[in-house]
C-alpha cells in the first residue's frame, strides 16, 4: 500500500488519522496520559496540524462522542422494521452491539472518557449533549414499540434500561471478559422482548 504523502491528504483523511490516533493513545494512556504530541506522532502529522484541526483535547473528545453517535445512528437508521418486524431486528443486532461491549479498546476509551467526565465539568457535558441526541434517536426508532396507554416516563425508562444494559455490560467485561456471550446474547434479547413485546 503506497502512503500519501502529508500535502496531498485532504482535510478529511487528517481529521480521520487524528481522530483514531487520539482514540489509540487515550485507549493506551488515559486522558491526561495522551500527549498532543503523542497523538500527532501516531498520526503521522505535526502537532502544528494537530492542533489546527483540533484547538484542544476537548475537541478531540467531543469529535470521538459524535463519531460513536453517528455509529450508532448508521445503526439504528439501517432498521426498516421490514418481513420480520423492528423488535427482531433490534435483538438480530444484540449480539454484534455485545461484541463491542467486549472490544477492550472501545471499553478503554469509553471508561476513561467517563471518568473524565466525572471530574471535568467540560467533558461531562460535551458526553451528556451526545448522550441526548442517542437517547433521543433511540427514543425516536422505538416509539414504534411503544405500548398503547403508556406512559412517557415509563417508556423512556424501558428505553433507558436498554442503554443501561449495554453500558453495564461495557464496564463488566474488564472484570468478567470470559463471561458467556451465547447467553448474554439470549438473555439480553429475553430483555428486549420483554421490555417491548
Amino acid at each position: 500500500m503506497i502512503r500519501r504523502s502529508r500535502r496531498s491528504m485532504g482535510l478529511d483523511d487528517r481529521r480521520e488519522r487524528i481522530v483514531e490516533a487520539a482514540r489509540d493513545c487515550i485507549a493506551l494512556s488515559g486522558i491526561h496520559g495522551a500527549a498532543m504530541a503523542e497523538i500527532a506522532e501516531r498520526a503521522e502529522l505535526g502537532v502544528g496540524q494537530v492542533y489546527r484541526i483540533f484547538e484542544s483535547k476537548e475537541a478531540l473528545i467531543a469529535q470521538i462522542a459524535t463519531d460513536d453517535l453517528a455509529e450508532m445512528r448508521a445503526m439504528l437508521d439501517a432498521l426498516d422494521g421490514g418481513p420480520v418486524g423492528l423488535l427482531d431486528e433490534i435483538c438480530a443486532l444484540v449480539p454484534q452491539s455485545i461484541d463491542r461491549c467486549f472490544d477492550p479498546r472501545r471499553v478503554a476509551l469509553r471508561t476513561e472518557l467517563a471518568a473524565e467526565a466525572a471530574r471535568n465539568p467540560r467533558v461531562a457535558e460535551i458526553l451528556r449533549a451526545v448522550d441526548r441526541q442517542g437517547r433521543a434517536a433511540f427514543e425516536e426508532l422505538m416509539n414504534a414499540l411503544r405500548r398503547p396507554g403508556d406512559a412517557a416516563g415509563d417508556f423512556r425508562a424501558r428505553c433507558e434500561i436498554v442503554h443501561v444494559l449495554f453500558d453495564g455490560l461495557a464496564v463488566r467485561s474488564i472484570n468478567h471478559p470470559q463471561a458467556d456471550r451465547t447467553i448474554l446474547t439470549r438473555l439480553v434479547q429475553m430483555t428486549l422482548r420483554r421490555l417491548f413485546a
